[in-house]
């Protein structure tokens, strides 16, 4: 089975766009209604509850979509997959319960009982999307993910106006968990078989290297909030992470690029389709890293003026952790592309070897460099940790395939950054960046001028040109 690469990135990407929207409006709305120590306080509940919730789901379903992938028994691995669930989901809510005390001192209002409500409705709503994905209906789990921050917003919204300020934003992730996961189950075609000792034997051998390796940039901000909300305020957890969530835009056709390769390679591996996989991995680096490249050229320049005019100027504060932050996600426009070959490849123990590095490696420096130097010191804990996962990564890909890089045209990208960082230097002495209208047009100017470099080279001119095409394709 082959996917139109194409098609489904640009679907995804435009799923993806439409929820980074949704939810950049919603923060800046909310940042506005509540105070910096109140959306902190929110930002912790969220973080603790995707953080819990991946043991929950024995890491984040990547087993589920390899094995589903595979084709074989998927009813039985469906099942199998739900009673791994319940069970683990069973535990953390009694250990919620019974630590729920420092949970609540921890995020600042008493919510520990709907920490465990959320945990076992995100295992729940991210169950049928894994599916989705296994069955390469990666596009429509997409839609989902639109679904769920569409969902949030709108009860949000709805809450904040009747004054439940903290517990608007969180009941309305609750809901959103809710409707994603009504909408996933009718979406789902594989009917539920019968749990198995085999299915189970199957998915455990997978899911004991994965339990670490679903790590993504996510968990990265989990760790770094999570020591900011140890050691310093729930205001600087909230400048924190509105940070963090503003460099989630810039990632996003990497995240688009990485959600179809997994269940794609391994699809091709089953098969021994090696020409094809070898063949993709560079365009794949390539398209990951073309729009990532402008936006950390542009954040040089507007860091501050993004964070100050667009969601108050307490936020201004962030503005060396946006760069740095920015920078870490070059890194890990390569890291989301190479770990997923690693794993399409079945050499998850081998990915699971970096991420654990990676993940002490974050821990140790957050705990040094918060203490230390504040809130950039995670940032700077984090570049470091994902850096030394992409390059153990990078070195185990590299003995398995040949890892041909375009490095022509990922050169120019970088040229035509440098250049459109030039342009944008020079308008700042013509136009002052003090209102929403400045910032929008110094954007703007920075958007046109690295196309218009980048397309002065024809090889990648062709390339832009023959993906439309694939994408235009029926």
């Amino acid at each position: 089975v082959t996917m139109n690469f194409q098609r489904s990135s640009i679907k995804i990407f435009t799923s993806q766009a439409g929820g980074s929207i949704i939810g950049f409006g919603a923060i800046v709305i909310f940042a506005r209604q509540l105070q910096v120590a109140e959306l902190g306080s929110f930002f912790l509940f969220q973080m603790l509850v995707s953080l819990l919730a991946v043991p929950a789901s024995f890491g984040r379903g990547n087993a589920v979509i390899k094995k589903i992938s595979e084709g074989t028994q998927t009813g039985n691995i469906l099942a199998t997959s739900i009673v791994f669930l319940v069970l683990a989901n069973g535990i953390l809510v009694v250990g919620i319960i019974l630590s729920r005390q420092y949970i609540n001192q921890y995020i600042g209002v008493t919510v520990a009982f709907l920490v465990a409500v959320g945990i076992v409705l995100r295992s729940l709503y991210t169950l049928p999307m894994n599916v989705l994905k296994g069955e390469l209906r990666v596009d429509e789990a997409a839609t989902l993910n639109l679904l769920q921050k569409f969902a949030w917003t709108a009860v949000s919204l709805i809450l904040i106006q009747y004054g439940f300020g903290v517990f608007a934003l969180i009941y309305g992730l609750l809901a959103s968990y809710l409707v994603t996961m009504i909408g996933g189950v009718y979406k789902v075609s594989i009917q539920v078989g019968k749990p198995s000792l085999d299915a189970a034997k199957s998915l455990f051998n997978y899911w004991k290297y994965t339990i670490f390796s679903f790590i993504d940039s996510q968990i990265y901000s989990w760790t770094d909030i999570a020591v900011i909300g140890l050691f310093l305020t729930q205001s600087e957890v909230g400048i924190y992470e509105v940070a963090w969530r503003v460099t989630t835009a810039v990632i996003l056709l990497s995240t688009a690029i990485e959600r179809i390769i997994l269940p794609q390679i391994s699809s091709w591996d089953a098969s021994e389709s090696t020409e094809k996989i070898q063949n993709l991995f560079p365009n794949a680096i390539l398209a990951s890293s073309f729009l990532v490249i402008p936006a950390f050229f542009g954040v040089l320049v507007l860091s501050s003026e993004i964070l100050g005019i667009i969601f108050g100027n307490e936020y201004a504060a962030g503005g060396g952790i946006l760069v740095v932050l920015v920078f870490s996600k070059l890194v890990e426009s390569i890291d989301r592309i190479v770990k997923n070959f690693l794993e399409g490849l079945d050499f998850p123990d081998l990915r699971m070897q970096a991420v654990v590095v990676s993940i002490v490696l974050n821990v140790i420096l957050n705990l040094l460099l918060v203490w230390n130097f504040g809130m950039i010191g995670a940032a700077i804990a984090t570049t470091i940790a994902f850096s030394s996962s992409t390059v153990i990564t990078v070195y185990y890909l590299s003995n398995i395939m040949d890892m041909k890089l375009m490095h022509r045209e990922i050169g120019w990208c970088i040229l035509s950054g440098t250049g459109m960082l030039l342009i944008l230097l020079y308008s700042r002495t013509l136009l002052s960046v003090d209102s929403m209208l400045n910032l929008l047009l110094m954007i703007l100017i920075g958007v046109i001028s690295y196309f218009a470099f980048v397309l002065l080279y024809s090889p990648i001119r062709l390339k832009i040109r023959y993906n439309i095409n694939k994408a235009l394709e029926q």
